[in-house]
């Protein structure tokens, strides 16, 4: 960041508004586009994806769906959608007609099931198919001459139209898997005589059945094979899985990636790395890439040393197991220290039952992992973490610090709701307030405040702040482009990295790179640069040497002479080009181009607008000058 820029000074005991008067020569740039994916329908070459307020459909066209759509469907070329009043639409000459009002709807790789009362409908190419089933029914798979139907947790199999009850099970969906039935209860899979837990998603596909167990994507046709490992919150259509990563295509028993913008919500709270983490799973991302973890176990988490298992009373510190009297309610530490908060096991008198039912007299303790001892009692807990330095847990009017098992205390006017040190001093947020040995009031609720080298970085409903000292800098106004849905903050180095429901954002230069037809020189932020060879047009399409775009916005370009590729990485994008090839691979998506990359006096030639838009710019043509313009957008 250019420092002469970075501060904004004002007289700050109680902000009331910060002006942006820096001119724009940086910008928020989002990293790393986020569709949210809360429910779609595989259409057996990809996705139609529903983000909340549109369809997004394979091919890149949008629709705008019925009002209050909860779940859509697709089969053979129909598209379903149903709304949460019941209400079920097909999309018809591209306007949505009303089928009418169903209790619910499943789907399969052949068709889309309907029901209501004791009728079942199932919709194919070969028209609609009706059924009698059971009453109450919550749950159809298979075809109308072979169906499984779930009715009041009773499972009924339905061939030619006559169902009989299947004794013994109880479940809340059911599948037939080339002759066994899988039996779905909230959180548990059986299928024959195998039983999994933890189980998120259930899809069937084909002959194929696929589950999400834990973090663990599984495929099941007969025989058991685990396909790989999935982020938290990732979910099944089909055979699509959705994560956090991006949208995959099951091809078989491996995965193939078919979206990169396409993912499941984004729930989990970014932490010091920078990393979005989830309880098993940690995306750890740069300005150049992103790379993902997840780990083998499914119900226990680990920090440092420290791993423990919520809900119960043992933990391993080091590889030693322990126990605690308690319930473990979490944990968090390093490779030094490591401390858990545990529900203390309620009081009983000699001879007296325990009252289990009593939670207010079973108060918080905060246990040392290192020595197994507990260290503090609490009668309440308002919010706990990591500082930067100590560990803490606060009250509604007092700080409790631990450094390598010592304890300090600190009084709290207000309710801490986290804790951040700068510059030795330690500070803490609450509404609209920071409160340290100087206190700041801002226009909104503070919703995180995270040390950085230059200050606290102070992050509201509105914008994001730097706090230093007694002056406040409002970065979200003077950098622009800002998002307004942002909940969380990270520090990378002198690096800011905003976390957003539409994706992750950093402050970029406003690098403008500029081309002329038949000109041996370029442009760079109004600095000349020269180049051996000239931008040209090939096939009617506008070529330029690929590192001369791609290092001006900070990319690195390689080149793989054993396969004649060009490989372009940076802001979370890996682009691949092969030369007289009009193949190429955007982020792992196949792809092609209608001109091929050549070399040219030893120079690789690309498509401007190709390269440009995928590495996320903007390209701007201007003919009359001869003028290719390319910036952020």
């Amino acid at each position: 960041m250019r420092k002469a820029l970075a501060l904004l000074v004002l007289a700050l005991m109680l902000v009331t508004g910060v002006r942006a008067q820096v001119p724009l020569e940086q910008r928020w740039f989002n990293y790393r586009p986020i569709a949210e994916v809360g429910s779609g329908a595989s259409t057996g070459d990809g996705l139609i994806a529903f983000d909340g307020s549109r369809l997004l459909l394979p091919g890149g066209a949008t629709l705008v769906p019925p009002v209050g759509l909860v779940d859509v469907a697709y089969a053979e070329g129909k598209i379903l959608a149903m709304t949460v009043t019941g209400s079920v639409f097909q999309l018809t000459a591209s306007n949505w007609v009303e089928l009418g009002l169903f209790d619910g709807m499943s789907k399969n790789s052949d068709g889309v099931w309907l029901w209501t009362s004791t009728i079942a409908r199932y919709l194919s190419d070969s028209g609609v198919t009706t059924l009698d089933v059971p009453l109450g029914t919550s749950f159809v798979s298979g075809t109308p001459t072979r169906a499984l139907v779930v009715a009041g947790w009773c499972v009924y199999a339905c061939t030619n139209g006559t169902c009989e009850e299947l004794e013994g099970k109880a479940c809340t969906a059911a599948w037939d898997v080339r002759g066994q039935l899988a039996c779905y209860r909230p959180g548990v899979l059986e299928v024959g005589d195998r039983l999994f837990e933890y189980v998120s998603s259930v899809s069937q596909f084909g002959s194929s059945l696929y589950f999400i167990s834990g973090t663990s994507l599984y495929a099941y046709s007969g025989e058991l094979s685990l396909v790989g490992q999935v982020g938290p919150g990732s979910f099944l259509e089909g055979d699509c899985v959705i994560t956090p990563a991006g949208t995959f295509r099951l091809d078989g028993y491996s995965l193939t990636k078919i979206s990169n913008r396409m993912r499941s919500p984004i729930s989990e709270r970014l932490t010091a790395g920078p990393s979005l983490v989830g309880d098993n799973y940690r995306l750890t991302y740069t300005a150049s890439a992103w790379t993902e973890y997840f780990a083998g176990e499914i119900s226990w988490r680990r920090e440092g040393l420290l791993l423990w298992e919520p809900g119960s009373n043992v933990y391993l510190w080091d590889n030693t197991l322990r126990t605690v009297r308690g319930e473990i309610v979490d944990g968090m530490g390093d490779d030094q220290e490591g401390y858990l908060i545990v529900k203390e096991e309620p009081a009983s008198a000699e001879g007296f039952a325990l009252n289990m039912w009593a939670p207010a007299s079973r108060a918080l303790l905060v246990y040392d992992a290192v020595t197994g001892k507990p260290l503090v009692r609490l009668s309440t807990l308002v919010s706990y973490g990591y500082t930067g330095r100590h560990y803490y847990v606060a009250t509604s009017n007092e700080l409790k610090l631990f450094s390598l098992g010592s304890v300090s205390s600190m009084r709290a006017v207000t309710p801490p709701q986290g804790v951040v040190e700068w510059s030795g001093n330690l500070y803490y947020w609450s509404q609209n307030y920071l409160i340290g040995p100087k206190v700041y009031r801002f226009p909104n609720h503070v919703v995180k405040a995270v040390a950085h080298p230059n200050g606290i970085l102070v992050l509201t409903s509105s914008t994001l702040y730097l706090v230093s000292d007694a002056q406040v800098f409002d970065m979200g106004a003077s950098y622009g482009g800002l998002p307004k849905d942002a909940f969380d903050v990270v520090v990378d180095g002198e690096s800011v990295y905003v976390l957003s429901r539409s994706g992750v954002y950093g402050v970029l230069p406003q690098t403008q790179v500029v081309f002329f037809l038949g000109r041996n020189y370029f442009f760079v932020n109004g600095a000349t640069r020269t180049m051996e060879v000239t931008a040209t047009l090939i096939s009617n399409r506008t070529m330029i040497p690929i590192r001369a775009v791609s290092e001006a916005f900070g990319y690195d370009v390689y080149w793989d002479p054993e396969q004649s590729k060009v490989i372009v990485t940076g802001f979370g994008h890996t682009i691949e080009l092969w030369k007289d090839n009009k193949r190429a691979s955007v982020d792992g998506v196949p792809t092609s181009i209608d001109v091929a990359p050549t070399m040219l006096s030893g120079v690789m030639f690309v498509p401007v607008r190709f390269i440009s838009e995928s590495m996320g710019l903007q390209v701007n043509w201007y003919p009359s000058e001869a003028k290719v313009e390319v910036k952020l957008p």
